[in-house]
């Protein structure tokens, strides 16, 4: 009886391959997390999450410039009742660079520390994965952002659209960052209507969540680790998200 043998030939994969398989990949993580991270950690895709990682930075900067466009925030000290500074009221180019620079730093200084620490604590809770694999999943998690910012710059232009938002905001010695967020979402809406507002939290509320459950899934579905083990590692790959944005 005899014996036969066959040659494979693997076709390389062009350009059309991998503008499809980026595409689909940026929608699975919408609609099917789970068999995405399932996929990446068989077949790591860099290039895409460094994709979904320059969107995510333009949609962010985008954001950020329309906003100044249309809301001016008078910051004034609390006690002396002078100016301090004037943010936004119009778009300036050395504002946009310097929106996009340290946009670009902070996002691309999380994806890399949230990577180290899932892929580490994964791997001493015996997770089996490679860096590579957890670096994809991680990156391509940056377009939830890009979604939530498009949505961010609808509400804004639609709540502005009669005219322009003048803010002014007092600062104390112990007024918090969050505090005044809080101010200037409170104002806009009394000013533009209560839906920004609700809106505005919401987004907040589902990015976070979002981006939680998602760095739960990355353990559990990419290194292998049981649900529990998944559910700690994804707590500190988020804290570590937000203390890097707060900083």
């Amino acid at each position: 009886m005899s014996e036969r043998e066959y040659i494979v030939i693997e076709l390389p994969k062009g350009p059309g391959y991998r503008i499809k398989a980026l595409f689909r990949r940026l929608a699975m993580i919408v609609y099917t997390p789970f068999e995405l991270m399932s996929e990446l950690a068989h077949e790591p895709d860099l290039m895409g999450a460094l994709v979904s990682l320059f969107l995510c930075i333009l949609a962010i900067t985008s954001s950020s410039t329309i906003f100044s466009s249309r809301v001016q925030i008078i910051y004034v000290n609390a006690t002396s009742n002078k100016v301090i500074g004037v943010i936004g009221g119009g778009i300036s180019k050395g504002r946009v660079i310097s929106s996009l620079a340290m946009t670009s730093l902070i996002t691309f200084v999380s994806w890399l520390m949230v990577t180290i620490i899932i892929y580490l604590i994964s791997s001493f809770l015996k997770g089996v994965s490679t860096l590579r694999s957890v670096a994809s999943a991680v990156g391509y998690t940056s377009f939830i952002r890009v979604l939530v910012e498009i949505i961010r710059i609808i509400n804004i232009t639609v709540a502005t659209r009669e005219s322009m938002v003048t803010i002014k905001v007092n600062i104390g010695k112990h007024t918090s960052m969050r505090y005044i967020t809080s101010l200037i979402s409170s104002a806009i809406s009394s000013q533009t209507g209560w839906p920004y507002a609700i809106l505005n939290d919401f987004l907040s509320y589902l990015l976070q969540v979002w981006m939680f459950a998602l760095f739960t899934i990355i353990p559990y579905n990419t290194c292998g680790l049981s649900l529990k083990k998944s559910i700690l590692v994804g707590a500190v790959a988020f804290v570590i998200a937000l203390f890097i944005r707060w900083i």
